[in-house]
């Protein structure tokens, strides 16, 4: 009988990898998965004119926002399935994929502004506040999942652009913070 299921992959080799396989998937579907969250990563840029800035660069705004405006527009085709923003522990699903452009305000907390970008079952926090990582701002966000090279994109009229001035693939939310 020939051992060999393929050229390079013999069948002893194979069933290794396939108990591997089986003992990971137990482990998944067990409580022992529940024990370790997926930590999942936003990227955030600001839109100033043609230029992308990377949040971790910005600068807060000179007067302290109070209560704020934000408009939200989905851009692009992935597996962003919404973005919830939280009203001191009050959580409000603010956009749903399939949704259109939403508009809301909130007041500014004492930790600035907090919105949940969710995949499926995961989800990145994004912080914008005027002592943190991402300063607060009036202006044009951009938010997407995963870590982003912003360098290898810019913007045109609101919309992201890749290289050579082709629209781009990537799902990212258009989020604008104006003062009210």
């Amino acid at each position: 009988m020939n051992n060999s299921l393929n050229p390079n992959l013999d069948r002893r080799t194979f069933l290794r990898g396939a108990t591997t396989a089986i003992g990971a998937s137990a482990v998944a579907s067990s409580g022992l998965a529940a024990l370790a969250p997926v930590e999942a990563v936003a990227s955030v840029a600001m839109i100033e004119g043609d230029n992308l800035i990377p949040g971790e660069w910005l600068t807060a705004s000179k007067v302290p926002l109070e209560r704020v405006q934000i408009t939200i527009e989905s851009r692009g085709a992935g597996k962003l399935t919404g973005l919830t923003a939280v009203f001191g522990k009050y959580p409000f699903q603010a956009w749903t994929a399939g949704g259109g452009r939403c508009r809301f305000e909130m007041p500014v907390g004492r930790d600035g502004i907090t919105l949940i970008l969710s995949q499926g079952e995961v989800s990145s926090k994004v912080i914008l506040s005027s002592s943190g990582k991402t300063k607060l701002r009036e202006g044009n966000y951009a938010l997407a999942a995963g870590r982003v090279n912003w360098k290898l994109f810019r913007a045109e009229a609101g919309k992201l652009l890749g290289a050579g001035g082709n629209p781009t693939s990537l799902q990212h939310l258009i989020v604008t913070v104006e003062r009210i």
